[in-house]
Parts: C-alpha cells; sequence; structure tokens
C-alpha cells in the first residue's frame, strides 16, 4: 500500500507542476487560435440561416472561466499521464529516479504528441480533412509504432531491433495520414 501512496502522491505532484505548465503554453499558443476560430465560427453561423439552433450549448465564459477549465484539464491530464508513467517504471522494475522518470516522460511526450504532429496537424474549423476515424486511426497506429519503436531502442540492444525501431518510426509517416 505504500508503493501505492507514493505513486499517487508523485503522480499529483506531477501532474500538478506539468499541468500549471501546459496551461501557460496553451494560454499563450492554443487558447487565442480558439478564440478567433470561434469568432469565425459564430460569423458564419450568423451569415447562413442554420437548420438547428446551438444557442443552448454550453461554453466557457472568456477569462477567468476559460482559463480556470483549461488549468484544470491540463492538471487531470498531467495526473493521468503521470499514473501511467509511474505504473510503466513500476512494473518495469520497481524504484526510479527522477532521471529515468524524466527520460520515460520525454518517450512518452515523442510517442503521444511529437511523431503523431509530425504527420497530423491541427485543423482549422471549415478545412477539408481526412474523416475523423481515419485521422483517429493514423493517429493510434503513430502512437503505438512510436511506443514500440522506443522500447525496441531502450531495451534490446541487437543491431536488427534498432532497424527495425527505425522502420516502425518512419513507416506510418510514409503512409501518411
Amino acid at each position: 500500500m505504500a508503493v501505492f501512496r507514493r505513486l499517487v502522491f508523485a503522480a499529483l505532484c506531477a501532474g500538478l507542476l506539468s499541468g500549471v505548465f501546459a496551461a501557460v503554453a496553451h494560454h499563450i499558443a492554443t487558447v487565442p487560435l480558439i478564440l478567433e476560430a470561434e469568432t469565425y465560427e459564430k460569423s458564419a453561423s450568423r451569415a447562413s440561416a442554420a437548420a438547428h439552433d446551438h444557442s443552448s450549448a454550453w461554453e466557457p465564459e472568456n477569462g477567468a472561466e476559460r482559463t480556470a477549465y483549461t488549468l484544470l484539464a491540463d492538471i487531470l491530464t498531467g495526473f493521468g499521464f503521470a499514473l501511467l508513467l509511474g505504473a510503466g517504471l513500476t512494473l518495469c522494475g520497481g524504484e526510479a529516479g527522477w532521471r529515468q522518470g524524466l527520460l520515460w516522460g520525454l518517450a512518452g511526450f515523442a510517442t503521444f504528441t511529437v511523431a503523431p504532429s509530425l504527420g497530423l496537424p491541427p485543423q482549422l474549423p471549415g478545412s477539408e480533412a481526412a474523416p475523423l476515424f481515419d485521422r483517429q486511426l493514423w493517429w493510434l497506429g503513430t502512437a503505438a509504432a512510436t511506443g514500440c519503436a522506443l522500447a525496441l531502442i531502450a531495451f534490446t540492444t541487437r543491431a536488427r531491433w534498432t532497424i527495425l525501431a527505425a522502420v516502425l518510426i518512419v513507416l506510418p509517416h510514409l503512409y501518411g495520414a
């Protein structure tokens, strides 16, 4: 029970810290794009005769409410990823230091954020994009391939596994989203 308690406490601290940093990054880089997209979306819906009304749909108010919900979502996301990382580290060998945690965190960031974003950039509202299911399937395949490749690099020493890892990293991007 002590290991579980330490894991949850460490994940809570990491989630809080990473969530605050992510919320600041989102506030600087993402929120202005969302506000611009909402302005565009609202002006487009006013210009056309809508078949149905979205006026009753809830959305956060600009300012403190939007910032608070962004912060909460980022902290919860950070907490969830920290729990997954902690569980993975625990399953792979018990005690781990901050260096190993940082390496695993960077590998998770590369797996779930960097690799998929190289082939699947964000789509602006109203722009042409592949069907959602196809994009989600590509994202899942890319994340799985990248995670497997990084595991092969980290946990094996033979050259053939390193070559397979390189193929796994490149393959989804050759196929394309």
